[in-house]
Parts: structure tokens; sequence; C-alpha cells
């Protein structure tokens, strides 16, 4: 039998970073090699990873292998080392496992005269060190890079999630390696529930932002304010709040991000808001926060709000007919290739529950197909991995977990059938079952079949049976990959 690749998608990936740097953060206060301890208990996540039934791990995958590891906390509180197993290397002590407590240490004799000695002498020699320079520093918190100076990245905040935005919202910029993005129940100083977004290096370069986007609709010929309140910590470059309109081209019409009065190093929470007048002819307006630098920055949900009053955001739009399949499209509601190239697959994840005005309902499932078609077999993997762990999530619109299905089952990648097979055997929603199942038609796999064999005795919905049948008949052969248009 072929051995299947073992793949991390980029939320599971960072959840275990974060996790890490907790781990780090906690345990550097107890004399203990941090760097080494965190490095074990990777290798052990890791081996615990390559050891599941699937071939992609996903952030809930990483979620339930941490939950038998434990919490930061009690990793750190236990401070384990390597295990003392005989014959096994490698290996990682749960914090439960107490390890032995050594003897009382009991010094030499020698050291009692010894010991007299240095309290002696220790003022005339601390005498001579001041008189001839001064005294060795403490060692600082920062490091060098290239000559210049640089501060570690700020340490994560209890609560952190890292890797899991608010509905709606999504990471962009120009570097997503070089920052981590989240969201956390409590920050002093902030109501609710906060975003915030984290350097992940001492002197990242590029931008990283949480935004989102919303059809100018009502606000169009209004004044339009955005504000939330943004707690800073050690922000080196600069950040601030932002707010973009565009036209039916993408042209900007209307931007501000605060760079001309930008947040800078550690401050508490404080409300910002921004002012722009939207033009008639506008096609959407996309807002956020945004980081450049190390640094680390909280913030809440920005809210818009038009000549005074509140403005509701549409809602994802609910889908009626979810086995219905998505129609063709006329090439100007389409995306270009060149504007799919352009943007990130995130842009266009957030485009399936929330359409652009003048667009096909469906252009951003065409667009995230056709990136992953455009990609490298690495980039195509990221993405079929974040439409899976979209899919899965019921916080997610029913419009994005739909429709990710079928980008999970637009390649032919049989890793998929596994996942696809929990939403159709477990998911609450029938009608997503069943969508589950049209998925699993497109496969020419055994592997679908028989998925699909073992679900139909057990699934109690008549219509999902009805589903599951005709998947199994060959009725839902696998669509043609979309062209864009160039």
């Amino acid at each position: 039998m072929e051995t299947e690749l073992k793949s991390w998608t980029d939320e599971a990936q960072k959840y275990l970073e974060g996790y890490l740097q907790q781990v780090e953060a906690l345990i550097r206060a107890q004399d203990v090699d941090a760097d080494e301890v965190a490095g074990d208990l990777r290798t052990h996540v890791q081996n615990l990873a390559a050891s599941q039934t699937g071939v992609l791990v996903t952030l809930p995958d990483i979620k339930r292998i941490l939950a038998t590891v434990g919490t930061p906390e009690e990793v750190a509180d236990a401070r384990s080392e390597l295990g003392s197993k005989p014959g096994v290397e490698g290996t990682w002590e749960a914090p439960y496992l107490k390890q032995p407590t050594p003897p009382p240490w009991r010094p030499p004799v020698w050291v009692w005269p010894v010991g007299v000695m240095v309290v002696v002498l220790l003022p005339f020699m601390v005498y001579l060190m001041m008189g001839k320079g001064s005294v060795s520093e403490k060692p600082s918190d920062t490091t060098q890079a290239g000559g210049v100076e640089q501060t570690p990245p700020p340490k994560p905040v209890s609560g952190e999630v890292p890797g899991r935005l608010l509905q709606g919202w999504s990471q962009a910029g120009t570097n997503h390696t070089g920052y981590s993005t989240g969201y956390v129940l409590t920050v002093d100083g902030i109501r609710g529930e906060a975003m915030f977004i984290r350097s992940t290096a001492p002197a990242p370069e590029g931008v990283s932002t949480v935004m989102r986007e919303v059809p100018a609709g009502s606000f169009r010929g209004r004044r339009v304010t955005l504000s939330g309140s943004i707690r800073s910590e050690d922000v080196a470059g600069w950040a601030g709040m932002w707010l973009r309109i565009d036209g039916s081209a993408g042209e900007p019409l209307g931007f501000d991000n605060m760079q001309g009065r930008p947040i800078k190093g550690t401050n508490p929470a404080e409300q910002f808001t921004i002012t722009l007048d939207v033009p008639s002819e506008a096609s959407k307006l996309a807002y956020g926060v945004l980081l450049t630098g190390a640094g680390v920055v909280w913030f809440n949900e920005p809210k818009l709000t038009a000549e005074g009053r509140a403005m509701a955001v549409p809602p994802p739009k609910a889908q009626t007919e979810a086995e219905a399949k998505p129609a063709a499209a006329s090439s100007q509601e389409t995306y270009s290739d060149a504007f799919i190239k352009a943007n990130s697959h995130d842009y266009f994840f957030a485009r399936m529950a929330n359409p652009e005005a003048g667009r096909h309902q469906f252009a951003g499932l065409w667009a995230v197909t056709r990136k992953a078609a455009l990609a490298d077999a690495a980039g195509r993997e990221v993405i079929i991995g974040r439409a899976l762990e979209i899919a899965q999530d019921p916080r997610n619109s029913f419009d994005q977990r739909f429709q990710c299905c079928y980008v999970a089952s637009a390649f032919e990648d049989v890793r998929v059938i596994p996942y696809l097979e929990t939403i159709l055997v477990s998911d609450a929603n029938a009608k997503l079952r069943g969508v589950a199942a049209c998925a699993l038609g497109h496969f020419e796999s055994s592997l679908a079949d028989d998925a699909l064999r073992r679900t139909l005795p057990n699934e109690p919905d008549a219509e999902t049976q009805n589903w599951i049948r005709r998947a199994l008949a060959g009725e839902f052969p696998r669509p043609a990959l979309p062209h864009a248009d160039s």
C-alpha cells in the first residue's frame, strides 16, 4: 500500500508555535533551558501527529494532541525534562509524571573556610573593580543582528488563541510568517473579545493586518466613521487602524491608515477613529488594523457608523439550496487570473460568505479553486488544508462550509476523503452532510465509495440518504477546474 505524506495546515502550525511560545515564556524564569524543553516538546508533538490516521494535520487535530500533553501552565509547572525510560530516547514526560526528588546537598568540609575568605575579601575586590572600570552589567534582553540591537518578540498573554480570528475577519498583508494573529477572550482595557497581531521575530519585515470587506451599499454618498480600541506593547515600527474605499475596478477612492498619527511603543487601550466620505461610485469598503515591525497590538472589532448612525454589516447570506451546484457564471462576474494571483487565498475564502457587488455568488469558490490550480504542490496543500478547516468548523457560515467541501474535492487528492467522511458522519447540518456526499462522489476512488457505503445505513435524514445513493451511482462527476479571464 502506498504511504501517504503527512502535511500540516498553516493554522495547525501556527497554533503549535503559539503553544510552544507560551511554554517557553512560562519556564524561562525557572532556570530551565527553555529552548531545549520546547524543542523536545515539539518533536514529541510531531511524533504524535505522525501517528494520526489522517494525512493532513489540521487545527482540531493539533488541539486534541496538545490536550493530551497538558496546558502550557501544566507543562511549565512540571518543568519536565527528557524522559529517562530505559532504551527510549527523546521521550517527553507528561506533566503528571513526577520526577524523583534528589537527596539534599551537603557541602564538603573545605567549603566553610573558603566561604569566610570570600566574605572578607569581597568588598576589597569590588573596590578594585570599580576603580578600573564598571562592574559587569546584567545581560540585557536584546540580541544583536548585523550590529543592530533587537528586542525579542513580546511574550503571549494568557488565553490567546493563535490562528483563529473572529468570524468574518482574515489575516492579510505582505508577511504571514513573521506575524501571528488570533483572538483572546479578555484583554485589559478592551471590552469583550479581542483580536491581536503579534510579531514572531525580533525584526519582521513587511506588514500584517487583520481585515474584512463589506459592500458599499447604503454607505454610498454618506460620511462614515470607523472606530475601535487598540492597546499596544513594545511596538518598534508602527501600528494603526485603517479604512479604504474601493471603486468597481478596485481603484482606491479614499484611504487612511493612521500613518501620520501612528501607534508606537507601549500604550494602554485607547479609542481611535477614522472618518471618510464614501462616493456614490464606491463598490466596497475594506478596513482593519495593521502592524509593521516588532511588537503586539490587541484590539476589539472595529465598527462602522454612517452620519452618527451605526450601520449593520451584512451577515453571511443564507444558503437555501445546499444541494444546488454552482451554475456557470459569465466572464464579467468572475475574477481574472491577475487579480487572483495578486490576492491571498483568505481574501477569496472571505468572499464565499460575502460576495462582492457585481460578482457571481460563487466567484469566491472559483477563485480559490483557480488559485489552488495555479499554485505549486505545497501551495495547493495549504489551500486545501484551509478549506477543510473552514468546512469542519460549525462557527463558519454555511455558504463558506459547503463551498469549501467542493474546493477540497476538486483535485483528486484522496487524503481529503477522511475529512469529508467526518463531515458526512458527524455534522449536525443535514444539508452540509448532503454536500459532503456530493463531494465524495467526485472521487473515482474505492476509498470514497467505501466511506459512502459505511455512512448510508446510519444516516437519519432521508434527503441526505438520497444524495449518498446518487453519489454511489456516479451522478456527481468532478466538474472541470475553472479558467479565469486573463
